[in-house]
């Protein structure tokens, strides 16, 4: 039986158009696609990587979904990776061709990280396609440079108090802030300390794509999981 090295494939942060022409011609040989998702408190199945798979019209792989409930907790979460994994290898010793896949970059906060070590324990070969994360797109559409010659860049994701940003802020030129819905209203009180500088993206590459560094309006926006802050002082 040929075995197959499995890919993980990035898809980039929305828009089909950004991904890769090599991640599309791997999609395009697959025979199964893995891809993530989330279950909401309704019981309603969501996935955005998929909906960027449905834009790039490939039709032939079977679709299997990794849908995780909101509700679950680390353990839980780890359990549902463990049958996936099975699953996965299960596809695999059949001599089928995989691709597991993730919005953004594949190394990047995505669903393909808690298979790695499971491929390496088990000599799996597989390799990773990179790709457009987020936070690049964001600083495009922004129009505005992240970084200059020796400037430090620093990301993070799900600050649970705004010191977390700021303290970063302290020895850093730029700061990307991912997933800002764990700040809750304490994101108010952020946008004022920065003073102005800063660009709030939101479902960026899609049709609700939005951009904004007017304070009020982003206050009394309702926030959504796919949303970023770029702080510097470029902007």
């Amino acid at each position: 039986m040929t075995r197959h090295t499995i890919y993980g494939i990035s898809l980039g942060p929305g828009d089909a158009d950004l991904i890769t022409i090599k991640a599309y011609k791997i999609l395009k040989e697959v025979d199964i696609i893995y891809f993530p998702g989330s279950i909401d408190k309704y019981g309603k199945e969501k996935s955005f990587s998929k909906k960027i798979i449905e834009e790039l019209k490939i039709d032939k792989p079977v679709m299997k979904g990794i849908f995780i409930e909101m509700s679950m907790d680390r353990k839980e979460t780890e359990n549902l990776y463990s049958y996936t994994y099975t699953n996965i290898l299960n596809d695999y010793n059949s001599g089928k061709k995989i691709a597991i896949v993730s919005e953004g970059d594949i190394s990047f906060f995505s669903t393909f990280s808690y298979f790695i070590d499971r491929f390496k324990e088990s000599e799996i070969d597989f390799s990773m396609i990179p790709g457009v994360p987020a936070f690049l797109l964001g600083s495009s559409k922004a129009k505005i440079p992240l970084t200059f010659q020796h400037d430090k860049l620093s990301i993070v994701a799900a600050p649970k108090k705004i010191n977390d940003v700021l303290d970063v802020l302290k020895y850093s030129d730029s700061v990307v802030v991912m997933k800002l819905t764990t700040l809750g209203k304490d994101l108010n009180e952020l946008l004022e300390r920065v003073d102005g500088s800063f660009v709030y993206c939101e479902q960026l590459g899609t049709i609700n794509e939005y951009i904004s560094t007017n304070r009020e309006e982003i206050i009394n926006r309702k926030k959504t999981y796919f949303s970023l802050l770029i702080i510097n002082r470029y902007i």
